[in-house]
Formats: structure tokens, sequence, C-alpha cells
């Protein structure tokens, strides 16, 4: 039996929790991706050093990546707390998406697009009336159900609205 599709409210307070933020998301974290990919080039050039036996640089990058793996997973559960106190109690507003361009990386070259990082633009008024840029990163899966030019519902932080996120990209879960 099919569990009903969660939807979250467009006013606060909504449910959502930090398990949620993890389960099967579409969303990026710039950080923990841009390390990841930073780690697969340390455990290589660690493997290249263990086969020239060059001991001293391997030790070096295997540093090096076991630091990026940590900053990779720090990143992310920053970034995901973040977000669920965004979701939970931020403010609301449209926003008018854009175009969503792709970011390569070299751990996705061989995924196609759908597993493909891309950049989501987007834009709105807060309840001040003050314009806001905002943009997350999301997995190319997500792109077919959001079109460029329409109205989503975000959530912001009050105090500071360049901290903000879709509801519908909150909700959506990465099918593979």
């Amino acid at each position: 039996m099919d569990t009903p599709r969660k939807r979250l409210p467009i006013q606060p307070p909504r449910e959502y929790s930090l398990r949620d933020a993890y389960r099967g998301r579409v969303w990026r974290t710039p950080l923990t991706v841009i390390a990841r990919e930073i780690f697969f080039w340390a455990i290589g050039m660690t493997l290249l050093c263990v086969a020239v036996n060059d001991m001293h640089w391997a030790v070096y990058s295997l540093s090096a990546g076991l630091v990026l793996g940590v900053v990779a997973v720090l990143s992310s559960l920053s970034k995901n707390r973040l977000r669920v106190r965004i979701i939970r109690t931020g403010l609301s507003a449209t926003a008018s998406m854009g175009r969503a361009r792709r970011i390569p990386f070299l751990h996705e070259l061989f995924r196609g697009k759908r597993e493909a990082t891309h950049r989501l633009p987007y834009d709105f008024r807060t309840a001040d009336g003050e314009r806001v840029h905002g943009g997350i990163w999301i997995c190319g899966c997500a792109l077919q159900y959001i079109e460029i030019g329409s109205n989503e519902p975000v959530a912001y932080d009050a105090n500071s609205p360049s901290k903000n996120l879709p509801l519908r990209v909150a909700m959506m879960v990465a099918p593979h």
C-alpha cells in the first residue's frame, strides 16, 4: 500500500525533521559536493603515490582525503540542520523559478543528466518588499518537475532572507 504524499503547508509551523532532510532528497550541499570531488582526487593521488612507492606524499594525500571526508560530512549536517530550521519556522513567499544550469564535476562525468548536479536559480520578494535572489543545487532528476518561470512557494529566514529554499524541493525524493 502506498503511503500518501507528504505536503508542507505554505505557512509555518511545518513538520519536518533532520531525518526528512536526508531521505533521498534531490538537493545537494555545495561544500559537500566540492569536498567529495576533491576527496576522489586525493584518494587517486594516494593510490598513485603508493604505486610509485612515494610514501611521504601518500600520507599527505591520504590525510587530505580524510580531512575532506570530515568536511563533507560536517558541511552536510550543518546545511541540513539550517534547512530544517528554515522549513519548520521560515516565512513563506512565492518565487519565480529560473533556468537550471549544470555544474560539471568529474565524479559525475559518466552519470546521465538525471543524476548530475544543477544550480536552480529563483527570485522572490519578502514580506517587507525586499527582492531576494536565491538558488539551490539539485539533482537533475528534479528538473522535469520545475518549469522555467513557474511560481513555487519558498521558505526563508525572517532575519536573513538570503537563507531560503523552495518548499517543493524539500519534499522531492530522488528516484535513483
